[in-house]
């Protein structure tokens, strides 16, 4: 028998994973005089596992839980991030730019709740504390994800694919998590 299991499934196996992989299979059986059950505990050493999802490579997606808070700091930013339901069927079949468009509305939303400090091109970049650095990290985002939205004298032959917007927008759900869920 072979049981094919999805990226999120792996990843989540992964996620909770310490040291060896540890599965507990039930199988159960309809027999013509009722059902029969069974169980089998499987440890997959580290070696093994990690060994196999290296081979992976690609072919394994990443899954990320973007926290779509619907009070607190994350709230407004969240909304604004196209991932999900109805609205990211919708922008898939309109043009990159408003796909990053969105994304880069939730950036201005997640820079005002995460309020990290404001960095200068002078700033000596090993000196830089860790909110300074989410800054910069930022503000890459937002330049790139703004080049889809202008047609200036830099931007204008700027081409986006459904790659780069995929990459965009997994940035900013990624900054979103980096913004503290409440106010301290």
């Amino acid at each position: 028998m072979k049981f094919p299991l999805t990226s999120q499934q792996l990843l989540g196996m992964e996620e909770r994973r310490e040291g060896d992989l540890q599965l507990q299979i039930t199988l159960g059986a309809f027999l013509a005089d009722g059902m029969a059950q069974a169980g089998v505990d499987v440890r997959v050493p580290t070696s093994v596992w990690q060994g196999n999802l290296e081979r992976l490579g690609t072919a394994l997606a990443v899954t990320m839980t973007i926290p779509f808070a619907a009070v607190g700091r994350r709230s407004a930013g969240s909304s604004r991030v196209p991932l999900g339901g109805s609205q990211a069927a919708y922008r898939w079949r309109v043009g990159q730019g408003d796909r990053l468009g969105s994304a880069r509305q939730a950036l201005e939303r997640i820079l005002a709740a995460a309020d990290w400090p404001t960095i200068s091109k002078n700033d000596d970049l090993q000196q830089r504390s860790q909110a300074r650095r989410w800054r910069a990290i930022y503000k890459a985002a937002f330049d790139q994800e703004s080049g889809a939205q202008h047609a200036d004298e830099v931007t204008k032959d700027f081409r986006y694919s459904r790659a780069d917007a995929e990459a965009l927008i997994g940035i900013a759900g990624s900054l979103l998590k980096a913004v503290p869920a409440t106010v301290t």
